[in-house]
């Protein structure tokens, strides 16, 4: 019975046994010694073409035995006898050449399961085994590195998967990097210097470091694999500073250039002429309520919203988030040093500055690409040596010295800095391009006046990032301010005149009730980014409330404590005064971009107000007595001199100026042109307030954002109760502004007219759905000074004589004489800017000769009544920048 039973069951008894968990470490070790003699006896038999099939099939299913065993064991106390074995036998070995040599996948990735579990191992010190290394080396060269192999995806993350181990081992076990890293092929230092081209490049010593060369050729791969390079590289860098060896072998090789062409090469996929117009099947409803349809792509460019654009730059701000990384990671300032210069040479000069300047607003879209580029570059960037050196070169700051006692590079290192200097640098002047010829300000303020709605765009966005974001490189490049003299000049009575003017003007272009809530919300979603300058402020000499909050604020805002006054000259705000007098027929991401940059320069606290938003404070004219009496000097009987004197004072802060054609700021001039063009428009359209309530209503929740990606603004932080000395309670907006009197009746309606850019919660035009940190019960302050019911001088809100085209009057839905129109075709209608002048004896005159030319622009009255809605949330939201200004930063007297 024993005989058939060995003969006939025997085999499979024998296998299923063999599944079965051993009862000893040491049957265990004997099934383990038992299936690897006979993995060994197929690999050493000779194969013929016909039988090699069958063979591979055996060693696939032998090895995952093994792999079962090692698992098992794992997970089994000690002794681990059959780690043991592998690491005695260098079992490891074997298995690895049967795997590359049978070009199986199926044995490949159980051979990567094997390495990674003698990875894993924390019983037998494989890692420390320079054979191990070897063999581990030489398998994933054979497999991811040859070409000869044809694997899977998952396969390469896999190999890639055991290779990131591996570096996180050395980072938390330096002393095994000998085992993969030898520096025995560094060149002498006079043979790097009697060749400079090779010294340019890096010496390629793969033979050195094969695991350092086997995560730097997949950084640039997208998903996983990508992750588990970038992670692993992050390591060896880290590595670095704990080996001298390994120090000037980064150095010396060809890793920086590898990194910084990497980059570049990713950069250079990116298309170079690019349209941020927006599908017109998928148009955003702010947008589609306009001429916006009109636009055309050119044939030549890529869209930003296509896929392949979207991949593309989405590979390049991975790339460019892990050189972040890694300056972030590497503690060897040689190393850091010379990455540094590596980025800027190779990538900066080389291929960013040269794009720049090649760039143009006549070929389909390249100055739209370069700016689009470099406004996603300026807002992923947070790494203060990138973002200093992308800004001080493009920007044309002049260099500073480095700092006393800052430590030497090495020799090496100095080598390296030197020889690309020499490599990059122009035979002749003729062929030197700098920055100090043509820098990103000129390309800035070039796409401000260029005719093509989306070269603007670009430029403002861009201008936003940097406002925004690196607000501190803007002074005096972007924006020519000079050294504010002097303290505060500015009253409280004369901020009180010049809120009632902005809110005024919001409300007589047709903002109907909501007033309160209009402006509260416009506070708030402006209250973060000046309460970041306002802890940066306090913080000053002590210590910050968290390490976090100290590290946002010395990357967002300027670290200098001086006072800069914007001049009228600016350039940069002479641009963007010139679109903001066309408001009206401006596309309407434009207006958005538009109003998004100049809210962002009015929030930057180093920037005073004066000179164009708010008067001067020399300019504020006020009539403290009449006829040389004052008015109140009967109420000062009983008074000593100190009572009187200091309420002669209270009454001075507090007496609101008239404000005239001489002394008001320029941007509330081209506001209240703007809102006279809107009265003229009433006045041939009865029917004007009843369309913008309208449009009001259909876009109300939509919010105002012209970022095709993301907010451009930062995120205020999360809202704690901030207690500031001297704050009075709140008062609610005068009731005038409620209530408008003619005989053109408005919906009252409490909700805000329309959702703000920086609300708490906002949809960008992608339709994105975005929630700033903004805690949901934090309560928001009510404003320190609100508009007294004083109303202003009626000649401060007298129009200027305008006079409506014929083609706006036949838009007139009027019964008397002329057919009444439907609503869609009076919205259809086509209204042409500038609005004619006065008649004059029975004739008209336009404003078409001599230097008042101005081109004709002609839109709809659809796409004019969106533009409306987004100028009066633009009106609200100065406001409210001069109300949290003067509460946070005092930048007012109350005395």
């Amino acid at each position: 019975m024993d005989f058939w039973t060995r003969l006939l069951g025997g085999p499979s008894n024998q296998k299923r046994k063999e599944k079965q968990p051993a009862a000893t470490p040491q049957e265990r070790l004997q099934r383990f010694k038992r299936l690897y003699n006979s993995f060994l006896q197929i690999c050493n038999k000779p194969q013929s073409l016909g039988s090699r099939g069958s063979a591979v099939d055996n060693l696939y299913e032998l090895l995952q035995r093994l792999n079962s065993i090692i698992r098992e064991e794992g997970h089994a106390p000690a002794p681990h006898v059959c780690l043991q074995f592998a690491a005695s036998s260098q079992l490891y070995s074997v298995v690895a050449r049967a795997a590359s040599a049978s070009q199986d996948e199926r044995m490949i990735r159980e051979t990567v399961t094997l390495f990674g579990m003698l990875v894993d191992s924390q019983e037998e010190e494989f890692l420390g085994s320079s054979h191990f290394a070897r063999a581990l080396m030489r398998f994933a060269m054979r497999v991811i590195d040859s070409r000869s192999i044809m694997l899977s995806a998952d396969t390469e993350v896999e190999v890639v998967e055991v290779l990131f181990g591996v570096a996180a081992k050395i980072r938390a076990q330096p002393e095994i990097l000998h085992a993969y890293f030898t520096s025995a092929t560094r060149p002498e230092p006079e043979d790097v210097l009697g060749k400079e081209k090779r010294d340019f490049a890096g010496i390629t010593q793969k033979e050195d470091f094969p695991l350092c060369y086997l995560l730097i050729d997949r950084i640039h791969h997208e998903g996983r694999i990508g992750d588990f390079a970038r992670t692993g590289l992050l390591y060896i860098f880290e590595a670095a500073s704990q080996s001298s060896d390994l120090e000037e072998w980064i150095i010396a090789s060809d890793l920086p250039t590898l990194m910084a062409s990497g980059l570049g090469a990713l950069y250079s996929q990116l298309s170079r002429e690019l349209s941020v117009l927006h599908d017109p099947e998928q148009l955003p409803l702010i947008l589609a309520m306009s001429d916006y349809v009109q636009l055309h792509m050119p044939s030549t460019a890529e869209s930003i919203f296509s896929p392949n654009h979207a991949g593309h730059m989405s590979t390049f701000l991975s790339h460019l988030a892990f050189w972040q990384d890694v300056l972030e990671h590497c503690k060897s300032p040689d190393v850091k040093q010379t990455l540094v210069d590596h980025f800027q040479i190779l990538f900066l000069q080389q291929l960013l500055y040269p794009s720049l300047l090649q760039s143009s607003d006549t070929d389909g879209g390249s100055s739209v690409a370069v700016l689009t580029y470099l406004t996603n570059m300026l807002e992923s960037l947070d790494h203060p040596d990138l973002i200093h050196m992308v800004l001080q070169y493009l920007l044309a700051i002049p260099e500073t010295s480095k700092p006393p006692g800052s430590k030497p590079t090495s020799p090496t290192a100095t080598r390296r800095q030197s020889s690309l200097m020499l490599l990059t640098a122009s035979q002749s002047e003729e062929e030197k391009l700098e920055p100090t010829l043509f820098n990103l300000v000129d390309l800035i303020l070039n796409g401000l006046q260029s005719q093509n709605p989306q070269t603007a765009l670009a430029a403002l966005k861009l201008s936003s990032i940097i406002l925004s974001r690196h607000r501190k490189y803007a002074l005096s490049t972007l924006l020519r301010t000079t050294l504010a003299r002097g303290g505060v000049q500015r009253t409280v009575g004369v901020l009180q005149t010049e809120l009632e003017s902005y809110l005024a003007i919001a409300f007589n272009i047709g903002l109907e009730g909501g007033m309160d809530e209009a402006f509260a919300e416009a506070c708030q979603d402006l209250r973060g980014s000046l309460e970041l300058q306002y802890l940066l402020k306090q913080s000053q000499g002590r210590q910050s409330p968290s390490a976090s909050i100290q590290d946002l604020l010395t990357r967002t805002i300027p670290d200098t404590d001086q006072h800069f006054r914007l001049p009228p000259t600016d350039p940069f705000l002479i641009a963007t005064s010139d679109l903001l007098k066309t408001f009206l027929t401006n596309n309407v991401d434009v207006n958005l971009a538009l109003t998004e940059a100049l809210v962002n320069l009015a929030t930057c606290t180093n920037i005073g107000l004066e000179g164009w938003i708010a008067t001067e404070g020399s300019d504020a004219k006020r009539d403290d007595t009449e006829n040389g009496q004052d008015p109140a000097a009967q109420t000062f009987q009983g008074m000593d001199a100190e009572e009187i004197a200091a309420l002669q004072s209270l009454r001075s802060v507090q007496q609101q100026p008239a404000l005239s054609a001489s002394n008001m700021p320029p941007l509330l001039k081209i506001l209240q042109a703007l809102s006279a063009e809107v009265d003229a428009l009433r006045a041939m359209h009865p029917s004007l307030d009843d369309l913008v309530s309208k449009r009001k209503e259909i876009l109300r929740g939509v919010p105002l954002s012209a970022a095709p990606t993301s907010q451009l603004s930062p995120s205020p932080l999360p809202r704690q109760s901030l207690e500031f000395p001297g704050s009075p309670k709140p008062n609610s907006l005068p009731q005038r502004f409620h209530q408008r009197s003619g005989s053109n009746t408005r919906s009252a309606s409490p909700a805000p007219l329309i959702s703000s850019r920086r609300g708490r919660q906002s949809v960008d035009l992608n339709g994105a759905a975005t929630r700033s940190a903004v805690s949901p019960g934090s309560s928001l302050p009510s404003p320190r000074i609100l508009p007294s019911p004083a109303m202003f001088s009626a000649n401060v809100f007298q129009p200027p004589p305008r006079d409506v085209d014929d083609s706006l009057a036949r838009g007139s839905p009027r019964t008397g004489g002329r057919a009444v129109e439907s609503e869609g075709e009076l919205l259809a209608k086509k209204i042409r800017f500038p609005l004619q002048s006065s008649e004059r004896n029975g004739t008209t005159e336009s404003d078409e000769s001599g230097e008042g030319k101005t081109r004709k622009r002609e839109v709809t009255l659809s796409h004019v009544l969106t533009n409306i809605v987004v100028l009066q949330q633009f009106a609200v939201e100065v406001a409210a920048v001069m109300q949290m200004r003067a509460w946070l930063l005092e930048e007012v007297r109350f005395a």
